[in-house]
């Protein structure tokens, strides 16, 4: 059995405040956000910018001139803490609660497939009818992006235009990805359920795997 979980999906869907819920519960948190703006400090600072939403001020959106360059480096980094992620699973003697960013599915076959052999894979699930809440969450609050292929502007279209009318595709693109790597399948609405506990979590988590199994 699994020792050790590994929340992912959606910017915005829940997965840091249940890493942190679970760290409470004596869960070793593995924050990969944190971890990857420790690793791009030095140029954040030589831009003026400090902490996770300054990252998504530097990265810069897929129309800007600095965004490809930017967006590289962030996914080296983001390699990097996947591995770092790894040896903590396999050396720790404490159960970990891994916490990646959205942009995981980036990382590449072989890592995503020994992460799913060392944890349980959960994935907080966002149907259709809550895609206009995350759109509406990562608007006012940005954080760095991998568009991948998602980001198609139209002739002629304003890169804040292209942006707006994309990002609900970046979110329908990544949809199936996460789905692929989860054992669990955890619907949004129901991990925002107002009272849940940590314990109520881990119940829905051992009730969905046994249903996923199935």
């Amino acid at each position: 059995m699994y020792r050790s979980i590994t929340l992912f999906g959606m910017s915005n869907a829940g997965k840091s405040y249940w890493r942190k819920k679970l760290a409470a519960k004596g869960f070793v948190p593995f924050c990969c956000d944190d971890l990857i703006e420790r690793r791009l400090e030095p140029h954040l600072k030589a831009n003026g910018y400090h902490g996770i939403a300054d990252v998504a001020k530097w990265m810069g959106y897929p129309f800007e001139a600095r965004y490809a360059a930017n967006s590289r480096r962030y996914l080296a980094c983001e390699i990097e803490v996947m591995r770092e992620a790894i040896h903590a699973i396999q050396t720790q003697p404490q159960n970990l609660v891994v916490d990646p960013t959205a942009s995981v599915i980036h990382t590449g076959y072989d890592l995503l497939a020994l992460l799913r052999g060392l944890t349980l894979m959960v994935a907080i699930d966002t149907p259709e009818s809550h895609l206009p809440d995350l759109e509406r969450r990562f608007f006012s609050e940005p954080k760095p992006v991998l568009w991948g292929k998602s980001f198609r502007p139209l002739p002629g279209e304003e890169g804040m235009a292209a942006v707006t009318r994309c990002y609900p595709q970046l979110l329908r693109d990544r949809n199936p990805e996460y789905r692929r790597w989860a054992h669990v399948l955890l619907d949004y609405a129901a991990v925002w359920t107002p009272g849940l506990t940590a314990n109520d979590f881990l119940a829905l988590i051992r009730k969905n795997l046994r249903v996923r199994a199935s």
